[in-house]
């Protein structure tokens, strides 16, 4: 029998070590987000340093998520059988030396082979880090913690991959790489110090060949809804993401320089929304905020595919809109998946959740492209910016507007088949009035 709302006890509010611990996993998230993104700006200078082909620079993208899919898998046979901090420091070591061997590699393969590097380790990190927060953060209070963490995926937008871009300019793609790593050393510093350790997880459990530990995780129903929703949200953003650059300058008529304020005016969005989605699906309930974001979404992901010839600024509204509500929905879709497994299987669940992730990633960004009759975007940006050679109009785009729509409103269903395994909370919990008035106070 669950405990009713009016019985349950208040959850205290986040201390200040619950403050430093979300301080650095958002930091840790960051470098780990900037890594990935900042391949696809940099695409120039790759060009310039070996001169790659397009299919070439598409191998560097794809060999890092396919490192990261794989890495994700294999790390939900040990995940849960180590102290989370461990695996946390071990794993971040590694991203740091990676990023260091990317700023070294004097040739393609071996900037190939650092990059697969990166991919195992950043396969592993965003999995433990979400991992530590369902452990740590009650669960009243997760969509506020979760909204603070992938406000890192903002702050990469708007503040890591301009300055990545200006060392890049000014010095060298190298240079932007060494900072990264000599970032990341700092962090697995303060990591160590500020992080306790998170053994809670740790039970006696019988040995059995890995693969049963990751088929036991996958087969779980109530997992498997959860990858499957995870894995849709994805595929919603994936699908227009990709091409929406291209289909902006070629079909919209925005000029190329003009589209860094169209990421920027995102992500800034994006940034300032992420916490207070995050507090409200704490005191309206968590499934009640994503409904509501995933329905808005449906309205700018239709917009941005079927925009005609129009001013700047519309299309930075439309675009800014469905950054925020798409970006915005993953904060109580994630703070409700992490409740839908038990502290024992979290990390593994985490792991896997990744792995899925990156694959329908990857599948999204394939289909629309096989819609669309375009390569991935991975090797669009090949072209000096110099070159003007025009770009295509895109036909099709607004058939992957409506891909996506469906997909935004089957999550919606998708959401209300989570079930929580947290001391049988319902998932779409809410907070009493009590419990409301603390979490306004802490914020």
């Amino acid at each position: 029998m669950s405990q009713s709302a009016t019985d349950r006890p208040a959850p205290a509010p986040l201390t200040s070590s619950h403050w430093l611990m979300l301080l650095v996993l958002a930091l840790v998230q960051f470098t780990n987000v900037l890594d990935f993104v900042i391949m696809m700006p940099l695409a120039p200078q790759f060009h310039d340093t070996w001169n790659l082909t397009a299919h070439q620079f598409g191998f560097l993208v794809g060999t890092y998520a396919y490192a990261a899919c794989l890495s994700g898998l294999i790390s939900s046979w040990f995940m849960d059988r180590l102290d989370r901090k461990t695996v946390l420091l071990s794993t971040y070591l590694l991203f740091a030396v990676a990023n260091l061997f990317c700023a070294l590699a004097p040739t393609f393969h071996l900037m190939l082979a650092a990059r697969a590097l990166a991919g195992i380790s950043g396969g592993i990190l965003g999995g433990i880090v979400m991992a530590i927060v369902g452990d740590l953060i009650p669960y009243a209070r997760r969509g506020f913690a979760t909204g603070i963490i992938m406000s890192s995926f903002a702050v990469a937008s708007i503040v890591g991959i301009p300055f990545g871009l200006l060392l890049a300019e000014h010095y060298s793609w190298r240079y932007t790489f060494v900072v990264l790593a000599g970032v990341s050393l700092v962090l697995v510093g303060m990591a160590w110090w500020l992080l306790p350790s998170v053994r809670g997880h740790l039970v006696e459990k019988p040995r059995q060949a890995p693969w049963k530990t990751t088929w036991e995780i996958a087969s779980d129903s109530n997992h498997l809804r959860a990858f499957i929703l995870m894995a849709f949200l994805i595929m919603t953003t994936f699908t227009i993401v990709p091409y929406m650059p291209s289909y902006l300058v070629a079909n919209v008529g925005i000029r190329r320089e003009d589209v860094k304020w169209i990421y920027l005016a995102g992500g800034l969005g994006t940034l300032i929304t992420m916490a207070p989605i995050g507090r409200a699906s704490d005191r309206f309930g968590k499934l009640r905020v994503f409904q509501v974001l995933a329905f808005l979404a449906i309205f700018p992901l239709l917009a941005v595919t079927h925009l005609p010839r129009v001013p700047l600024y519309v299309v930075i509204i439309v675009t800014t809109c469905m950054m925020i509500f798409t970006a915005g929905r993953s904060v109580p879709a994630m703070a409700m998946a992490t409740a839908c497994t038990t502290n024992d299987r979290r990390g593994g669940f985490m792991s896997v959740m990744g792995a899925i992730q990156q694959f329908a990633m990857g599948l999204a960004t394939t289909l629309a492209g096989i819609i669309l009759g375009v390569k991935a975007s991975a090797e669009a940006p090949v072209l000096k910016p110099d070159d003007f050679q025009p770009i295509e109009p895109i036909d099709g785009f607004p058939i992957v507007g409506w891909i996506a729509a469906v997909l935004s409103l089957a999550t919606m269903y998708l959401a209300t088949r989570l079930r929580s395994v947290e001391k049988h909370l319902p998932i779409e919990k809410e907070l009493t009035p009590e419990e409301a008035m603390l979490t306004v106070e802490i914020t």
